[in-house]
């Protein structure tokens, strides 16, 4: 029997996203009550939102890397005193705009494994990134109106999808911007490298009659923005479908107690309140 060994992806388990995407995904998942064939599906649906971000990592690296070479090449002496040499991000635009689209279609495959743990309760007309945020302002969006009718307002999930609104909404509106240039969400305006008297400004972006804003700042941002999405709407979702006598529950690693290795920023144990009658005052103490 032959077998066949292949290269599918740059990045391991110490890559954030693969370890917070995919390993903690495929142990949490099992905590859920759904069907194997669902826990499968939302694994799936995890395995291509791993990869979008992984997408949008590559996209980011590849602008920083730009943006530091061209700041440090060295300009070559300026024979005539009306030109100057001014550092250059080539590709600039083109690398923002494949950005934005995988970001919001990162953000509109979320909503398919919400699907799998809620069934007909989740509505199929909230399929798209737009369902995120509130184009007209009121402060609620699809998904916020949906989990307050479903859960009540107060609820975790609710409250997750109120506080989601601004960022995703940015996202939206800025690749919407590119996709349909003059209309609803404006024009998408970006500047390259500029040359003040106080120095370099960094590349800047901006939807029109909007202030602008560091490009590679966002990004970044966006990405720890759409990885924490990502993993906390899995948590939620697990909850809500977890059996009603579960004894468990999801904890956060503290950044420097997470294994270099495999940086997973979530662990599943008994409730606190059940190892403390189980230990004694000590939760953390064997028992003797």
């Amino acid at each position: 029997m032959n077998f066949e060994i292949r290269k599918i992806s740059n990045y391991g388990a110490s890559h954030p996203v693969v370890a917070r995407l995919m390993m903690q995904t495929g142990e949490l998942i099992q905590f859920s009550n759904l069907p194997k064939e669902d826990k499968d599906k939302v694994q799936g649906f995890y395995f291509e939102l791993h990869n979008r971000l992984l997408k949008c990592h590559d996209i980011y690296d590849r602008l920083m890397k730009a943006t530091d070479e061209a700041v440090k090449r060295p300009v070559p002496p300026q024979t005539n005193k009306q030109i100057k040499e001014v550092p250059h991000v080539i590709g600039l635009n083109g690398e923002a705009e494949s950005y934005l689209y995988e970001a919001k279609n990162y953000l509109r495959d979320t909503l398919s494994s919400l699907k799998i743990f809620f069934g007909r309760d989740f509505p199929d007309k909230i399929n798209e990134a737009s369902s995120y945020y509130d184009p007209k302002g009121t402060g609620k969006s699809a998904l916020a109106l949906w989990a307050e009718k479903k859960f009540g307002a107060d609820d975790p999930l609710s409250e997750m999808f109120r506080g989601e609104q601004k960022w995703t909404g940015d996202i939206v509106r800025m690749r919407n911007a590119v996709e349909h240039p003059g209309e609803k969400s404006g024009t998408l305006i970006i500047k390259n490298i500029v040359a003040t008297e106080k120095g370099l400004e960094p590349p800047l972006w901006n939807r029109e009659g909007e202030p602008p804003s560091n490009l590679l700042v966002d990004m970044e941002m966006g990405l720890e923005n759409m990885l924490t999405l990502g993993e906390e709407l899995l948590i939620q979702c697990i909850q809500k479908r977890m059996a009603p006598n579960n004894v468990m529950e999801f904890v956060e690693i503290p950044i420097e107690a997470r294994r270099q290795e495999a940086p997973q920023r979530f662990t599943v144990q008994i409730k606190a309140e059940i190892r403390e009658k189980m230990f004694g005052a000590h939760p953390n103490k064997d028992p003797k």
